[in-house]
């Protein structure tokens, strides 16, 4: 689900015509801060997956999370920067012009330069949330897990962006009609270390995932099996580490990773309608020291 290799053969079924879809994301670099404000998005911006302002004071004000600009508070600042992967490395979608955006502090936006997908935002406070969000014409809208932001900043936060074939390949192996009311949810479980960068794969397998509030068995968990394919007949992870929830009401959700013997980091994820969260590595349901 993540590194090349596997990324090459889920290429490979979907030409094949094996698969017609995906709800998840991986490769990209560069950019240029446009924090001091672009132009409100319209509503058809709205539609293809731009973040309003209103929208983002709604999920703000529903998850309880801290909106207040950080040029009120005092303290310590520090760094969230980033990747967007175009999930299918032959089929990449280049991530050029896509528009980073902080749910929490609306009107903070960083414009993608170039191929390399790179993103950096400064002048935020350590032990506040983030949430990022990626609108790009090419690519399903997607958001980033809720990142408490430690004392040192977030490094290395990336956005798995899958394209519209992806992301039909995979609904056509679950045989799912996405509900545009309704969010999809996905993660990866490492080991320690498990990361994007590098290729530095690292999946958990024979782990079980459970979410919070609970949501009926119709909506996951979905693992993904060594072939980084959805498969319903899976009850645990296998070495890819991938797992999703589909079809899911809005709202928000703690994520816990269960494996005799290990302690996982658990993740919180905001589900908006017609958007994909993925919370990928090494943010992702990980392995603890």
């Amino acid at each position: 689900m993540r590194v090349p290799i596997r990324r090459l053969l889920l290429a490979a079924a979907i030409s094949a015509g094996a698969v017609a879809a995906l709800l998840v994301g991986c490769q990209g670099g560069g950019g240029t801060d446009a924090s001091s404000g672009a132009e409100a998005p319209d509503a058809a911006d709205a539609e293809a997956g731009e973040l309003t302002p209103e929208a983002a004071d709604d999920a703000m004000d529903e998850g309880g999370r801290d909106a207040t600009d950080v040029s009120e508070r005092d303290g310590p600042r520090v760094a969230v920067s980033g990747k967007v992967f175009p999930f299918v490395a032959n089929l990449a979608t280049d991530p050029t012009g896509g528009r980073v955006t902080i749910l929490e502090h609306p009107g903070r936006e960083y414009v993608v330069a170039d191929a390399e997908g790179r993103f950096v935002f400064d002048d935020l406070i350590p032990g506040t949330w983030v949430t990022l969000a990626l609108a790009h014409p090419d690519f399903h809208p997607i958001q980033t897990e809720t990142i408490t932001l430690p004392p040192g900043g977030a490094e290395r936060v990336t956005f798995q962006a899958a394209d519209a074939v992806t992301v039909a390949a995979f609904s056509g192996i679950l045989g799912l009609d996405l509900d545009p009311e309704r969010c999809q949810m996905v993660t990866t479980v490492t080991d320690v270390g498990g990361t994007l960068w590098g290729g530095d794969e690292r999946g958990e397998a024979g782990v079980t995932v459970t979410v919070e509030p609970p949501l009926p068995a119709e909506h996951g968990p979905i693992y993904f099996n060594a072939n980084v394919l959805p498969d319903r007949s899976l009850t645990e992870t296998s070495r890819d580490g991938g797992v999703l929830f589909v079809n899911v009401p809005p709202g928000e959700y703690t994520w816990t990773a269960h494996k005799e013997g290990l302690v996982f980091r658990q993740i919180r994820m905001g589900c908006r309608a017609g958007w994909l969260t993925n919370a990928s590595p090494p943010w992702g349901l990980q392995v603890q020291e």
